[in-house]
């Protein structure tokens, strides 16, 4: 019945919590694209998606697999809406509605705080291809 509970069976990421973690720090607490500090909209998001047949289990807890980012665009990052090139600039979706798009671009920052290394780079390609496959048109940000 509505309202009522009842006992279920989950499968629990073995990892998930150092991952998130490691993100974390390794972005210093700070969205990598706004340096948003506020923890409770933060996530620690996967490029390879960890449930992703393609994300090995070395992947799914390896760091360079991952970016900190706001929910929304955590959301947008996962719907392949958005991205980034090699050398971190943000790429949208060229559908993506204006208003969002203006959201996006509204605090100025246009690329991630770091430059990406070599092992996030092979991260950042493959979400570009998945992009790519899913018929995403992705720009880079003027």
């Amino acid at each position: 019945a509505p309202g009522s509970k009842k006992m279920a069976l989950v499968a629990q990421r073995v990892g998930q919590r150092i991952f998130a973690a490691d993100v974390r720090q390794a972005w210093d607490n700070k969205c990598a694209l706004t340096e948003i500090s506020m923890k409770n909209i933060l996530n620690a998001c996967h490029l390879i998606p960890w449930s992703h047949k393609e994300c090995l289990p070395e992947y799914q807890t390896d760091v360079n697999n991952g970016l900190l980012l706001c929910a929304h665009l955590h959301a947008l990052l996962d719907s392949y809406l958005i991205s980034f090139s090699d050398a971190g600039n943000l790429l949208v979706d060229r559908g993506l509605h204006p208003k969002l798009s203006a959201l996006i671009s509204s605090t100025g920052d246009l690329s991630l705080r770091k430059t990406p290394n070599r092992e996030q780079q092979f991260f950042l390609r493959w979400h570009r291809a998945q992009a790519k496959i899913l018929k995403r048109r992705l720009v880079v940000v003027a």
